[in-house]
């Protein structure tokens, strides 16, 4: 609790009077709240260095007008008048701040999302994106926090000496990175960050211009396309099919074409794996239009169908491609860190930017991620939940094709933790989404994700965090619901 207030009446000068009178007026102008314990009447004496008979006249006489509540044994706390909050003190007033006058065209551009878009999406029923908390490795974590806080621990660094993550984290990613997905890099070239979302602002601040275009799938992840523009970039999307991104609608060569932003291995939302003949298209395209690429990893790492395909980065021979991995899908919350693989000539720029403007994540949540992947807990976590997946993931295209028939078209993907189904027409939306969870069937609308064209009743749905002996009772729920809906 704060009682910052009342040290000004510190001394001998603070009687009891002018003590209850500061305290009842912290209470009606909300500093104290109903419920909020105060110090004994021992503590406060000695906080404000006066008789100890002074607090307790005072207390006295707070209960006795209703402000306190004396419990025997349990202590002193405000009473419901700590509830009791004049709103004229918290008004508004027209001598206020204006706030909103400043700012730039960021903040403009900021204020206006909301209005047009819901960047977020309602992003619950895939649990963010990440693995239920039933198959994630805690024990094998709390192992590796452990190891690196005990008293053996000795070595451990104190500071920081590079801005761009501890050391060991880097080189364990980059091998882990050549063995899962073909890239070869320098330690040097892995950039840590907290999370996706940090990394891709980094990225944009500094590498993007007012006036520049950037090409992205439609659909794609909405906060990237609105991170382009609030740069003041223009952005241009290209249509996906069940190859990836259509090649031939990329844009005609621009001197302005700067960005092209992919999610090559699994297409996001729908799943789509990006073909080596259209990989081999991308390069040649961003070859001629002197464009980067961005290879956003998000959700590569449980694959179904086959051998992986290789990452654009590990095809790309001129440098040109920003490759961008989170631990997100495999370890949040356990761990939210992803890190972007640059190219070498970018590294002291990110390291400076890193210097200026970051902070560093905890060290430890660094040290006990170099173990957890060093000791192969990673790939070893990653193979088990692989199989459970599958089996999860068949079970459900199964049970909503034979529940549905021609009323859903199930599109799977090749990797990740959700599928896509497209619900016929005739069904509402609203109905979709009140069956879905009266069933306790995690879904959610892929309409965010389109820049236009959204087409109706298309949702992801996760797949991931339905225990595999209840995907087929609750897809018969759902069916039935629907069904209600429809009568």
């Amino acid at each position: 609790m704060d009682l910052s207030f009342l040290k000004l009446l510190g001394g001998r000068a603070a009687g009891s009077r002018t003590l209850s009178t500061a305290i009842s007026d912290a209470i009606e102008n909300g500093q104290l709240l109903k419920g909020d314990r105060m110090p004994s009447s021992r503590e406060l004496a000695l906080f404000l260095g006066i008789a100890r008979a002074t607090v307790v006249t005072a207390y006295d006489e707070l209960i006795n007008n209703g402000y306190l509540i004396g419990e025997r044994g349990s202590g002193t706390y405000v009473s419901d008048k700590g509830s009791k909050v004049d709103s004229a003190i918290f008004g508004e007033s027209k001598d206020r701040f204006d706030w909103l006058a400043l700012g730039n065209d960021q903040t403009r551009l900021l204020r206006q999302v909301p209005e047009q878009l819901n960047i977020l999406g309602n992003w619950d029923p895939l649990n963010h994106g990440a693995l239920p908390a039933d198959l994630l490795p805690t024990k094998q974590w709390r192992k590796v926090i452990a190891n690196q806080i005990s008293e053996e621990a000795t070595t451990m660094p104190h500071h920081y000496v590079d801005m761009l993550g501890y050391l060991q984290l880097r080189e364990n990613i980059a091998v882990f990175l050549r063995r899962t997905q073909g890239i070869v890099c320098d330690p040097e070239q892995v950039v840590i960050f907290s999370s996706n979302q940090s990394a891709l602002n980094h990225l944009f601040s500094l590498l993007v211009s007012p006036g520049d275009v950037a090409v992205c799938e439609n659909p794609c992840y909405a906060g990237v396309r609105e991170q382009f523009r609030l740069k003041g970039a223009s952005v241009l999307t290209v249509p996906i099919d069940s190859d990836g991104i259509m090649t031939e609608f990329l844009p005609h060569k621009s001197e302005k074409n700067k960005f092209l932003y992919l999610t090559a291995s699994h297409q996001d939302p729908t799943g789509a794996t990006l073909s080596l003949e259209r990989r081999h298209k991308v390069l040649e395209w961003a070859q001629e239009n002197n464009t980067c690429i961005i290879e956003d990893a998000w959700d590569t790492d449980f694959h179904y169908a086959g051998a992986p395909a290789p990452a654009l980065m590990s095809l790309d021979k001129q440098g040109r491609v920003v490759y961008l991995y989170t631990f997100w899908k495999t370890l949040f919350p356990l761990v939210s860190t992803a890190c972007l693989i640059l190219p070498k000539e970018l590294v002291p720029l990110f390291r400076a930017a890193k210097y200026v403007f970051d902070v560093p994540i905890p060290l430890i949540e660094h040290l006990a991620l170099a173990e957890f992947i060093g000791d192969g807990e990673l790939e070893r976590h990653i193979r088990k939940v692989w199989k459970i997946l599958r089996k999860r993931r068949l079970l459900l295209m199964h049970e909503m094709t034979r529940r549905f028939g021609s009323s859903v078209r199930i599109f799977a993907g090749g990797a990740g933790l959700h599928l896509v189904a497209k619900f016929s027409e005739t069904l509402s939306i609203d109905a979709i989404y009140a069956a879905a969870d009266e069933s306790r069937v995690p879904l959610t609308s892929t309409f965010e994700c389109y820049e236009s064209g959204a087409p109706p009743n298309e949702f992801m749905v996760n797949f991931a965090s339905i225990p595999e002996d209840e995907i087929a009772s609750r897809v018969e729920e759902f069916g039935k619901k629907l069904a209600l809906a429809l009568a």
